[in-house]
């Protein structure tokens, strides 16, 4: 008789237990259900190239022709931004961009024309991003360019 009352004690204080584990594990699916997840913070940075996609870049050029690219960046960063974008042919700076200042998910398009500067052999074309909050480099892009005769 001892044992069958230790056991309805046992049982119910186990019924107890599931019954709170159940109604726990339910409160966090509602919550996570509820409560989206905070988004990362972070930035488009992208060219593209002529028909506005993403291929077809200039690769080959002939020397002293033109070259034309669109850049692109997009503030994902869920508050008011200030980039700068400095442009670079061979580790020399070309020209430079901004600031441009864009609020959250505002967009910033600009048609970059580039010349080939040597007669022979690859360049690099670099398009550097810096932003508001840090000094260094947020993002780097990279053109590798073919000048031919």
């Amino acid at each position: 008789m001892e044992n069958q009352v230790r056991m309805a004690k046992f049982s119910k204080a186990l019924s107890i237990v599931l019954g709170i584990i159940i109604l726990g594990a339910v409160a966090a699916v509602i919550y996570a259900i509820t409560v989206p997840a905070p988004e990362d913070a972070f930035t488009e940075f992208y060219l593209l190239g002529p028909g506005g996609k993403a291929a077809d870049y200039p690769v080959e050029l002939k020397v002293d022709r033109e070259a034309e690219i669109t850049l692109v960046i997009v503030n994902r960063e869920h508050e008011a931004m200030s980039y700068r974008v400095e442009i670079m042919v061979d580790g020399i700076t070309r020209s430079e961009l901004g600031p441009v200042l864009l609020e959250h998910d505002g967009m910033f398009e600009h048609v970059v024309n580039f010349t080939p500067e040597n007669h022979a052999g690859e360049q690099t074309v670099e398009f550097l991003l810096y932003n508001q909050r840090q000094s260094d480099i947020y993002d780097t892009l990279y053109l590798l360019v073919k000048a031919k005769e």
